[in-house]
C-alpha cells in the first residue's frame, strides 16, 4: 500500500519572496481538489472553508497546479458549497477558467467519488487534496479507495486547544460512523462557533 504524500500548511515562496513555480519540496499535480464545508447564511465561506480556498490559491499561484476543483453540493441557506467557494476564488482575483465545479457530493466519501468521475472524464490522474488538517487523513483514504493518486495539502489554522479537541473529536465520530452508515457525514455533530476558529494572528494585507 502506497501512503499518500501530505504537505503541511507552510508558505510556498521563492527566495525573492515571490511565488515559486517549482518549489523544491513540492511535486506539481494536475489539479487541486478543494473540499467544501459549511457556508454562512449570508453566502460567505466560513473561516475553515476560506482557509481551504486560500491555501489552494497559494498553491495555484506557486504553479503547483493549473486546475482547481471546488467540490461540494451541500446547500447552506440555499447557497451551494461549490458556488460559495468559486465566489471567494474570484474575489481573490484568480482566473475562473481554472475552476471546475463538482456540485453533487454531500459527504467526504461523495467528494471522492464524484471528483474521481470528473477527473477520469478529464484525463486527470494525479491531484492534490486541500482541506483542514484534522480532515485530511480520512479524505485521502476515500480518494485512494476511488483509485485517485492524491497528495494532501492541509489548510493553515491557529485554533485554541479546546476548539482543536472539539474538531478532532468530531472527525473521530465521522470515521467511526462511516462503516456503519456509508451515506452519513459529520454534519450531525455540531461545529464549534466560527468565532472560535478566528483566533489567528493578523496577516498583512488582509481586512
Amino acid at each position: 500500500m502506497v501512503h499518500p504524500t501530505v504537505y503541511p500548511a507552510t508558505r510556498v515562496t521563492a527566495p525573492s519572496g515571490g511565488p515559486s513555480a517549482d518549489p523544491p519540496d513540492l511535486r506539481p499535480v494536475e489539479a487541486l481538489v478543494v473540499l467544501g464545508c459549511r457556508v454562512r447564511l449570508d453566502g460567505a465561506p466560513t473561516a475553515s472553508l476560506r482557509r481551504r480556498i486560500e491555501r489552494a490559491a497559494e498553491l495555484f499561484r506557486a504553479g503547483v497546479a493549473e486546475r482547481v476543483v471546488m467540490s461540494g453540493g451541500r446547500r447552506w441557506g440555499g447557497i451551494m458549497e461549490a458556488e460559495a467557494m468559486r465566489r471567494h476564488w474570484l474575489a481573490l482575483g484568480l482566473d475562473d477558467r481554472a475552476v471546475w465545479l463538482e456540485r453533487r457530493s454531500l459527504t467526504t466519501r461523495g467528494n471522492a467519488r464524484c471528483c474521481a468521475e470528473l477527473l477520469r472524464r478529464e484525463g486527470v490522474t494525479r491531484v492534490g487534496v486541500v482541506t483542514c488538517d484534522f480532515h485530511l487523513p480520512r479524505a485521502l483514504r476515500h480518494f485512494e479507495a476511488e483509485g485517485v493518486v492524491a497528495a494532501g495539502f492541509s489548510a493553515p489554522a491557529h485554533r485554541p486547544p479546546v476548539t482543536r479537541l472539539w474538531l478532532w473529536t468530531r472527525e473521530l465520530g465521522a470515521r467511526l460512523l462511516e462503516p456503519l452508515a456509508p451515506g452519513s457525514s459529520a454534519h450531525w455533530i455540531p461545529e464549534p462557533p466560527e468565532e472560535a476558529t478566528e483566533h489567528e494572528p493578523p496577516t498583512r494585507g488582509e481586512p
